[in-house]
């Protein structure tokens, strides 16, 4: 089986396995399965290195924008505990 094979496996199995953990245990809150779903994939990414040039370009760009999105949230979540405001 081809590394990049394991690794779509290894980012499905893990994305199944952290919905069915998280909606049996009645979590609502979409930033907390955003948040476990983008640590799952940098963690999977940087343990199934070395990827073909072509799939590391893709997970780059794909990784550069989870990051992006996932610092929003964290950041979105410190406004909410310094201010009270609640943003979504």
């Amino acid at each position: 089986m081809r590394n990049s094979e394991r690794y779509l496996i290894s980012l499905t199995l893990t994305y199944t396995l952290t919905t069915l953990a998280l909606s049996s245990y009645g979590s609502v809150t979409l930033d907390l399965y955003l948040s476990l779903y983008f640590l799952e994939y940098f963690f999977l990414t940087f343990v199934h290195q070395p990827l073909n040039r072509r799939a590391a370009k893709v997970t780059n760009a794909v990784s550069s924008a989870l990051f992006v999105i996932f610092m929003l949230i964290i950041l979105l979540k410190i406004v909410e505990m310094l201010y009270g405001v609640k943003s979504f």
